[in-house]
């Protein structure tokens, strides 16, 4: 069992999933619960994605709010929406560890 904890101190959210956050250039930004995690991060794979047009701006580019192109795709192709012919379970973009 995992010890991670969210950074936001006064947490005590114990049930919720914890995502570890970064920047494009792997640099550590925490690991946070999905109700602290902040907004200019995938929720995702975790990766700082604030300033992209498609993130700033989700549903005029047919993806999926608050999450990066990749793994929005990769929801979509789940649900049925989207064929991609990458099928693969990881967002290329996450450095992330995702704990239940």
């Amino acid at each position: 069992m995992s010890t991670a904890r969210c950074a936001i101190t006064q947490c005590a959210n114990t049930d919720l999933p914890l995502v570890e956050c970064h920047y494009p250039d792997g640099d550590d930004a925490g690991i946070y619960c999905s109700e602290h995690m902040p907004d200019c991060f995938c929720i995702g794979c975790g990766v700082f994605s604030a300033g992209i047009e498609s993130f700033d701006f989700p549903v005029e580019h047919g993806l999926l709010p608050g999450y990066c192109d990749c793994c929005s795709d990769m929801i979509r192709t789940d649900a049925g929406e989207l064929d991609l012919i990458d099928d693969s379970d990881v967002c290329p973009d996450s450095t992330a560890e995702v704990w239940p």
